[in-house]
């Protein structure tokens, strides 16, 4: 923002040579950089704050940024701060269960498809090409076949085995990184102390560099926590996000609390739209989205459904 708004290069925290091992007279030059950077960082945010200021202002949302968003930072820098227990003997534990599930996928694939790295969509692209998959999708600048679950499921019917390997083997190598990120980046205290941003951020801890979506939800980042799998792929998948999860774990003392709204958005729009039949549907309990399904469908809709998720 500084450079955008500002014109300012502002230091980087990286530029400062922090090291452990640095001698009296290179802690005192260090200490001086520090100065300058906590005054150049404060600085900036002053300006910027009075560069801004007009803008919330006119957008008449000065009331939202006191109100809710300021009393919310100290919050979240307290999330930061208490981190997020890993158990690293369980860590291990998944790690190893993965790397057999993806060998053993890794062999069925050899046995159908030849010797080839198989988490190399140039090579797997190659020879579902070679072997006369009836891909119609490319991609954009190399005009490979696409390998994405989608464009895979939609041509199954070609050939069963090799479709449905190639997407469990994927899986797997999916999973892995969670578990990874896990060990990789907790603290010399055993935690995870992961980022929290309230409107979306720039990946800094990984070095990624794309702009994660401003959704107005928080946004966690070194690890994103947010996206650790609880579901999805039936029974074995759910086995396997709960594997992941029990990584990590309450602090002593402490127990895990899940919470959740229930049917929030809908809820608003009942409430918005003055529905009579939808406020009178969750006065009572019942699930609104099987109810409008069954406007549309008939009866017979289950909650597993896809009449339901249309309805949704």
């Amino acid at each position: 923002l500084a450079k955008q708004f500002l014109n300012e290069d502002a230091m980087e925290y990286e530029e400062l040579g922090i090291d452990d091992d640095a001698t009296e007279e290179e802690r005192a030059a260090i200490f001086a950089e520090k100065f300058v950077y906590g005054c150049g960082d404060a600085d900036n945010t002053w300006r910027l704050y009075h560069h801004f200021l007009p803008e919330i202002r006119e957008a008449r949302v000065e009331e939202v940024y006191r109100n809710i968003e300021l009393p919310l930072v100290p919050v979240l820098a307290k999330m930061e701060a208490r981190g997020i227990s890993v158990d690293g003997g369980e860590c291990e534990r998944v790690i190893t269960a993965i790397d057999v599930e993806i060998g053993n996928r890794t062999s069925v694939l050899v046995s159908l498809l030849g010797d080839i790295n198989f988490n190399s969509r140039d090579q797997v692209s190659a020879k579902l090409k070679e072997m006369g998959a009836p891909i119609r999708k490319l991609t954009g600048v190399k005009r490979n076949l696409k390998t994405d679950k989608s464009t895979l499921l939609s041509v199954r019917d070609w050939n069963p085995a090799v479709i449905d390997g190639l997407i469990s083997h994927a899986a797997f190598v999916k999973k892995r990184p969670f578990v990874d990120g896990f060990l990789r980046l907790r603290g010399a205290d055993n935690m995870l102390h992961p980022a929290v941003s309230q409107f979306g951020h720039v990946e800094e801890i990984t070095g990624d560099d794309a702009p994660a979506p401003i959704t107005g939800r928080l946004a966690y980042s070194g690890p994103n926590i947010q996206q650790v799998p609880h579901h999805g792929g039936g029974d074995e998948g759910t086995v396997w996000a709960t594997m992941i999860r029990r990584c990590l774990i309450p602090r002593a003392g402490c127990q895990w609390l899940s919470v959740d709204f229930s049917q929030q958005e809908a809820r608003i729009g009942a409430m918005m739209s003055k529905d009579d039949r939808l406020i009178s549907e969750f006065d009572s309990g019942v699930d609104v989205y099987a109810e409008i399904a069954k406007v549309i469908y008939g009866e017979g809709v289950s909650r597993e459904s896809f009449e339901r998720f249309v309805g949704k």
